[in-house]
């Protein structure tokens, strides 16, 4: 199995790198190239933005190098899943505290169906006071959403528990996040259920069918229209509810046809994944970006994921993405990223992109030498963290952040619900 950092990668050369190569032709013969069809940023930026790539990698193969050096047998053990069908103590996960488990799963889906319908998470939401104490909730429901729907697919896909309660709790949740993924406007909520799936699925050793693949790839491309519809009508219909604007924007799509959708939805996907000319605008622009400097933020990070803001007021604040939008295109209305790149070259350059991508590395390496995925806990982390890495596009201060506030409640959850105990020398295949 891939280590985690090996997800980055992948998602740096597919939004980033094949974004480059196919810029080649235009960057060579092109003085200036577009980027969010409101700047222009210089070709020449090209290459100081490949060195910008380049010195992140190699601090990841450093940070990543210095970790494992001394423990790479016993990590290749940990993410090898076929272990298990070696000869060893048999190893049963206790799945205990069972109707506390049911309860929580229901009060956290009912608690997302309340903030997204009524608007107070997800795209376009009514603003809450980040300092106030239902911030805090609001932030521990959205951790723990992912969290708990990812322990009913390993429970269902992974270890085979033959509950009919928990079968239909998995899917009923994870249909209610696909539907309420609509509602919040934001893509990645609808995709992101899906990938926590696939994985404990790809571990049963089932093969995807090709069919299935096909309708998700359609449902992928005609996403992006019914997406982009649905907050064109929160912007202009504010009479409307966000159920009431989901059914009018598929109806509208449907009404559009089926080839423009998926043309509208491939040309979409095109610019979702061309993030290098953003990176060369960051490259470009370093010296008039001042929300943070010379890494004055990270004083905060080894207590900013634990301590709510009302008790740290001052404490950075998640809206890079709202305020670089706006210093680009002059508007409010969203949020843009220059990569993950791009916003550790904005802390003060080359030295600064070195330093954060290296703590960075040291922090997910080390973490995979603590978890072995063949373990509840072990494939928990695996699976969340990878959705995050996938994302190419996060600030590294809150990157670890988020994962520092996910290990924390998968720990609380794991020792709640969970319980490990060895029998006898038999193969071993992990039951409940």
């Amino acid at each position: 199995m891939p280590y985690l950092l090996d997800w980055f990668r992948l998602a740096t050369f597919f939004f980033v790198v094949l974004n480059y190569l196919g810029l080649i032709w235009d960057l060579d013969f092109k003085t200036k190239i577009l980027v969010y069809n409101s700047n222009y940023v210089n070709s020449s930026s090209a290459l100081p933005s490949i060195l910008v790539l380049l010195c992140g990698l190699a601090a990841l193969w450093l940070g990543e190098k210095l970790i494992f050096s001394s423990r790479n047998g016993a990590i290749k053990k940990k993410f090898n899943p076929l272990n298990q069908c070696k000869k060893s103590k048999k190893e049963i996960l206790v799945f205990r505290n069972r109707k506390t488990f049911h309860g929580l799963v229901f009060c956290v889906g009912i608690s997302q169906v309340i903030l997204i319908t009524r608007g107070i998470t997800g795209y376009a939401a009514i603003p809450i006071g980040s300092a106030s104490v239902f911030s805090v909730f609001i932030q521990i429901t959205n951790v723990l959403n992912p969290i708990l729907l990812a322990i009913l697919a390993i429970l269902v896909l992974r270890y085979k528990y033959n509950s009919g309660r928990i079968s239909f709790i998995f899917k009923a949740f994870l249909l209610l996040q696909i539907l309420l993924g609509f509602v919040t406007g934001m893509k990645e909520a609808i995709l992101t259920p899906l990938v926590i799936v696939v994985v404990p699925y790809i571990l049963t050793r089932k093969k995807i069918s090709n069919v299935l693949i096909l309708c998700l790839a359609i449902f992928a491309f005609l996403l992006y229209p019914v997406n982009n519809t649905y907050r064109t009508i929160l912007h202009e219909s504010n009479n409307l509810g966000r159920v009431e604007s989901v059914k009018k924007a598929v109806a509208t799509t449907i009404e559009n046809g089926f080839v423009e959708n998926l043309v509208t939805g491939a040309e979409s996907y095109q610019g979702r994944l061309s993030l290098f000319p953003i990176l060369m605008y960051s490259v470009e622009n370093e010296q008039i970006w001042t929300e943070f400097k010379y890494l004055n933020r990270y004083i905060y990070l080894p207590i900013a994921w634990v301590i709510p803001r009302f008790l740290i007021p001052n404490k950075p604040t998640a809206n890079s993405g709202s305020i670089l939008y706006e210093i680009t295109t002059g508007n409010d209305t969203s949020s843009i990223t220059p990569t993950t790149y791009g916003w550790s070259f904005f802390e003060g350059g080359l030295i600064t992109v070195f330093l954060t991508f290296f703590l960075f590395s040291i922090f997910i390496s080390f973490i995979n030498t603590k978890s072995d995925v063949n373990t509840m806990f072990g494939l928990l982390l695996y699976i969340l963290i990878m959705v995050d890495l996938l994302k190419v596009e996060s600030d590294i201060f809150f990157l670890i952040s988020g994962i520092l506030q996910t290990v924390f409640l998968i720990v609380i959850i794991n020792y709640l619900f969970f319980k490990k105990r060895t029998s006898v020398y038999v193969r071993n295949r992990i039951t409940i």
